[in-house]
């Protein structure tokens, strides 16, 4: 620790960013494993700006790596979030380790996740890790972890989960046995679902087994006429579940036909009708006609159905615009928008549908654009977020950083500010591609814009990827590299 701490005077010492970088690079590699912790906890590392982002990050790859139990218990400690990655990785390389740290440091809710995903890379070490701590799984918090693994182990590995069901507490027993149940009755319900009929618990395995599982809910529309008559008014009378995935054709279903009776087929077909009214109540409400209803009945659908056509009606007068789906169209639009409160994002959902072939015709349509227009138009082009195509945003900003900005605008707070503007999507646009981010920076023009943009830039590059963030601040010319380098000195964003 003396000696780390003697390095860490080295780094306050350094004279220039670069050094600094290099020093801190060195000490979070030479620091003992051993040692990680108390640095990560203590904040044993009082040097600001981005040497302390590039410590901490090698410090806890580092950790990761060389001590993933330390590391994992240390997450869960800290409860920053399930090391799903580092658990994975670990498995990965020793196996018997996790196990033996499951059994013996672990919580029961976290273990059951950690074996969840195990189930998906490793299922027989999850099945085994299932047999050791199944004791202790038993409370009310892990009856969700508890069912998501034996789901994932009746997908991944049911011979094994069937083989060690007798050797299973009876609550977990029945959990597993339903997520066999289910499983088999996806794959093969006309085999399977006459072997569930006879079953004890049959019914009961059946709901909760639908209520999970969409696509079983459609594989018993298709079968309505297996269940059994003791079966029919259970499921009837929790019809809201049943007819959740496709309602359309339960309302349409020939209930009679499978042995419904008429109350318990009307009770499923209000449901179904109910669900539909949602999405489409004018359709559904054509369909109420069709039913065979008391008028007090009648009367009460059709009142809830309305309720939802008013609904409709109140959201389509809040005036949503007509989006033009045509390049020239569409920009003229943008171009009349109030960058403040102009509902930019119903217009690039709208773009966001298009294809390449389109968003290039855009590209050039907004360079045809007259300068009044273009400049209205780029303002809002060049706004941060709506996912907007990258190249078409740049186009925006360099367009804005080359034209005055009008100075009664600007008095008013309404003029764009593209020199915030490019930092914010140099920095996005750099989590994508930093090949094209860093270039078009360095194409914008001699300015505040580009000078920002880069100081932006090499902050945030240089906290995931020193090497070849580096390397660019290296290339750039010397005037442009001192002032990044003192910018990362002063540990400041714009």
């Amino acid at each position: 620790m003396t000696e780390a701490k003697r390095k860490l005077d080295v780094i306050k010492r350094a004279g220039s960013s670069e050094e600094r970088l290099r020093a801190t690079y060195e000490l979070a590699m030479n620091l003992p494993v051993s040692e990680i912790q108390a640095w990560l906890e203590g904040r044993l590392f009082d040097v600001g700006g981005y040497e302390l982002a590039l410590f901490n990050k090698i410090l806890t790859d580092r950790w990761r790596a060389e001590d993933p139990g330390g590391f994992i218990a240390w997450r869960i400690k800290d409860r920053s979030g399930y090391p799903e990655g580092a658990l994975a990785d670990w498995a990965a390389k020793d196996p018997q380790q996790v196990m033996d740290f499951l059994r013996e440091r672990a919580e029961p809710g976290f273990a059951l996740q950690a074996l969840t995903t195990l189930a998906g890379k490793d299922p027989a070490l999850a099945v085994q890790g299932l047999r050791e701590i199944a004791a202790k799984c038993l409370g009310e918090d892990e009856s969700y972890p508890l069912r998501e693994l034996v789901k994932k182990l009746a997908a991944t590995a049911p011979g094994a989960l069937e083989g060690l069901l007798a050797e299973l507490p009876p609550t977990i027993r029945a959990k597993g046995e339903q997520a066999l149940i289910q499983k088999r009755l996806t794959d093969s319900f006309a085999d399977e679902f006459p072997k569930l009929v006879n079953h004890p618990d049959g019914l009961k395995i059946f709901e909760a087994s639908l209520g999970e599982s969409a696509s079983l809910r459609n594989r018993l529309l298709e079968n309505l006429a297996a269940l059994p008559a003791s079966w029919r008014s259970a499921l009837a009378r929790n019809a809201s579940s049943l007819i959740s995935s496709q309602p359309e054709k339960w309302f349409h279903a020939d209930l009679e036909a499978a042995g419904f009776s008429a109350e318990d087929a009307k009770s499923i077909r209000s449901r179904a009708l109910m669900r539909m009214a949602g999405r489409q109540p004018e359709e559904a409400l054509a369909l109420l006609d069709a039913m065979e209803l008391s008028p007090r009945e009648g009367a009460e659908l059709r009142e809830k159905i309305g309720a939802y056509i008013k609904a409709r009606q109140n959201a389509e007068t809040q005036n949503r615009p007509q989006v033009a789906n045509q390049p020239t169209d569409w920009l003229k639009q943008v171009a009349e928008l109030d960058p403040q409160n102009g509902n930019q994002y119903v217009y690039y959902s709208e773009m966001r549908k298009w294809d390449a072939g389109r968003i290039a015709e855009l590209n050039k349509q907004f360079d045809a654009l007259p300068p009044d227009q273009k400049t209205a138009a780029a303002t809002n082009l060049a706004q941060p977020g709506f996912g907007l195509d990258s190249n078409l945003k740049s186009k925006a900003i360099e367009y804005l950083v080359a034209v005055p900005v009008d100075p009664e605008l600007k008095q008013q707070g309404r003029a764009a500010d593209p020199v915030r503007l490019a930092s914010i999507h140099a920095v996005q646009w750099l989590k994508n591609d930093p090949d094209a981010a860093s270039a078009w920076v360095n194409r914008l023009p001699a300015g505040e814009a580009k000078n920002w943009a880069q100081k932006n830039v090499a902050a945030e590059w240089i906290q995931y990827d020193y090497e070849e963030a580096n390397r660019w601040i290296k290339a750039l010319p010397a005037s442009e590299r001192k002032e990044v380098e003192t910018f990362l000195k002063q540990g400041r964003k714009y």
